[in-house]
């Protein structure tokens, strides 16, 4: 009997997570759709099923499911699911027409808006066909392939791992093993799906193990603090300034309030070599410049008429401490930073340099020490309880009004199945009081940057993506002005 204990940060994002507002994350790509179709001018779903189940054994976790502790004495453990059955998880649709972008935003909010059935593996995959754009006359034309997963099992570096596994380099790498899997749940990916335990005694394995944690963690903090005196004291020190420096409140925004079911989803392009340019033009991040782009857009949009606030808005940023080597390895690994936007009423080069200020004050603070510190306690109180007070927490949270995740992609084109994907957007559903959550993703030459929030929060999404593009060419312009 095998199953796998969620880490830290896994179980902590589990229960901090509303059901009827689930975390979900994932991305929307554009490929083209000519090497997708059979000969008869259909999708060729069952090929396409066949490579992405094939490709499942470099990741089980795709075929695993949560299986709830009795009595809730720890978090739910992944286990193989027996009936996994790879057409629950894979998936087409057509647009209706006319189906342009809008009619492809409508379609991303539905499967936004629909949580995944917690009885299989989290996680599902769309081919999206019908999409019509206005350049088609000079690009091939496109699909999109929209994928779906719980924040649970994975972050956006994580799932990363999962769209590279299904994706080649080469348009022509497609292996006869894979082409020839079956069609359904019968792929073998190491050897036979172990069979769940048994209630009883998982509830007593999770029993022992709970407390031979608890007892390791104090007797850890014990010994460090005898052995290691001095260090304790600088790792204690840099955490109170980490915490010191988020305990003023955010500023009231109207973006802050506990969100609802009602989702909209954007997205924008952007030149990666124009955002490098501006980056090194002022001598800042290609991630300060995207916080720099966000911060004047989010002004534009709060403040049509130029009546500016004294305060910015604070961002939550997550950063990745994922292994380069172990992407495909899934689970939850980041720290987090929140950073202060400028006030209002900067020109966008002084709003640029603000930003580069706030970040590189955040880094030195000690702040991206604050998450494992934090995710590790959460291991030290009960399940139940901490099922029951999260979701409260974080729709009352005061430190930040929204986040921005800032992802390095692929610098090759990718294929599937020989098609290339052209564009990529992530997205992260919001959730807590964080009304409006911001991916940047870049991929080939492009920087695909998306803005998920609620719809009831945030009414006009459009007006909030073009302000931010006004400020990316803003940027831009300012750039072009230097010697």
């Amino acid at each position: 009997m095998g199953y796998d204990r969620l880490n830290a940060q896994d179980a902590a994002l589990l229960c901090a997570q509303d059901p009827a507002t689930p975390l979900q994350i994932g991305a929307v790509a554009l490929v083209d759709l000519a090497p997708l179709l059979t000969d008869g001018g259909g999708v060729d779903l069952v090929r396409l099923r066949r490579h992405v189940e094939g490709r499942l054994g470099r990741l089980p976790r795709f075929r695993q499911k949560l299986l709830p502790v009795a009595f809730e004495q720890g978090p739910p453990v992944w286990v193989d699911d027996p009936d996994f059955d790879i057409v629950d998880h894979v998936s087409t649709a057509t647009l209706p027409q006319p189906g342009g972008e809008r009619e492809l935003r409508a379609f991303v909010v539905r499967l936004l808006e629909q949580p995944l059935d917690d009885q299989r593996p989290l996680w599902e995959l769309w081919l999206v066909e019908g999409l019509v754009r206005p350049d088609t006359a000079i690009t091939p034309q496109q699909a999109a392939l929209i994928l779906k997963a719980s924040h649970v099992m994975a972050d956006g570096i994580a799932l990363l791992g999962f769209a590279w596994a299904m994706l080649d380099t080469d348009p022509h790498d497609c292996p006869d093993e894979t082409v020839d899997a079956p069609a359904t749940g019968a792929v073998d990916h190491a050897g036979p799906g172990a069979s769940p335990p048994r209630p009883g005694r998982l509830w007593i394995e999770t029993a022992f193990a709970r407390a031979r944690h608890d007892v390791a963690v104090l007797a850890r903090t014990a010994a460090a603090g005898v052995q290691h005196p001095t260090q304790t004291v600088r790792q204690t020190t840099t955490l109170v300034r980490g915490l010191s420096a988020t305990l003023v409140p955010a500023p009231a925004l109207a973006i802050t309030r506990p969100v609802g079911t009602s989702r909209d989803f954007s997205w924008l392009r952007l030149s990666l070599d124009d955002m490098r340019t501006v980056a090194a033009t002022f001598d800042v991040s290609l991630n300060d410049v995207m916080l720099s782009i966000v911060a004047a857009g989010l002004e534009e949009y709060q403040h049509p008429r130029r009546r500016p606030s004294p305060r910015g808005a604070r961002v939550l940023v997550p950063v990745s401490t994922h292994e380069a080597d172990d992407l495909a390895g899934l689970g939850n690994n980041f720290a987090m930073m929140i950073a202060e936007l400028p006030e209002d009423g900067l020109d966008p080069v002084e709003r640029l340099q603000a930003v580069h200020r706030s970040t590189a004050t955040c880094k030195a603070s000690g702040q991206t020490s604050l998450a494992p510190v934090l995710f590790g306690a959460s291991e030290l109180v009960p399940v139940w309880l901490l099922r029951r007070i999260a979701p409260t927490l974080i729709r009352h949270q005061p430190f930040a009004n929204l986040a921005v995740t800032n992802m390095s992609g692929s610098s090759d084109p990718l294929y599937l199945l020989g098609a290339r994907m052209r564009e990529l957007y992530p997205f992260i559903t919001v959730t807590g009081n964080i009304g409006v959550i911001i991916g940047v993703l870049s991929y080939v030459d492009e920087l695909g940057l998306s803005v998920t929030v609620d719809a009831d929060v945030v009414p006009e999404l459009d007006r909030l993506i073009a302000a931010m593009a006004g400020a990316a060419d803003a940027l831009v312009d300012q750039a072009g002005r230097q010697p």
